[in-house]
């Protein structure tokens, strides 16, 4: 018993000392929500629209962490990227959406295709969660906790390696959801 407490503090001084273990930590508990989901629309075998929006409502799921950590240590939500004040110049960038909407209306026009129309929401949905859910972990909480005891070069090289990490899963499982995805949607 004594043996397995001495074995808790040196694994917490270790944890204290050593950031990028906890940055990883962070990222495995990421990584713990699309394998969860991906098990979940395996065993229950989802069509697209499913897998899209359990994925995708998985990654709202995983925000709770790093919700939990910008309260714990009140941080600002600027911290991450997250900011309510729309400048001119920001305004400006808009305008350049406007071709690839009227592009749109000519599709409008024809009709809608509703399970096509599902298919797309759900993508939407589920690339949207992704990227609020990876930018919360990896430019938000692994970030921050790297730039408070790395230069910003050492940091954003740290960041961007654990990013490739946890990208390189798809790597290691020969897929990718997206691309699958969309090739059997519209292959048949």
């Amino acid at each position: 018993k004594h043996r397995l407490a001495f074995r808790g503090v040196r694994l917490k001084n270790m944890l204290l000392k050593k950031p990028i273990i906890r940055c990883i930590l962070w990222m495995i508990l990421m990584l713990l929500f699309p394998v969860a989901s991906g098990i979940i629309v395996t065993v229950y075998k989802a069509d697209a629209v499913g897998i899209f929006l359990v994925q995708g409502s998985f990654m709202t799921m995983s925000l709770i962490f790093p919700l939990l950590f910008v309260f714990r240590d009140k941080m600002k939500l600027h911290t991450f990227g997250i900011t309510f004040d729309i400048s001119r110049e920001e305004t400006k960038k808009v305008l350049y959406y406007i071709p690839m909407f009227l592009s749109i209306i000519p599709l409008l026009a024809k009709g809608i295709d509703w399970i096509g129309s599902r298919y797309i929401g759900s993508l939407i949905f589920f690339a949207i969660m992704i990227a609020i859910a990876e930018e919360s972990y990896f430019r938000g909480v692994i970030f921050q906790k790297l730039i408070s005891i790395y230069d910003d070069n050492k940091t954003i090289m740290l960041s961007a390696l654990l990013f490739g990490l946890a990208h390189s899963v798809c790597i290691i499982s020969g897929s990718s959801i997206i691309i699958d995805q969309t090739h059997e949607h519209w292959i048949h």
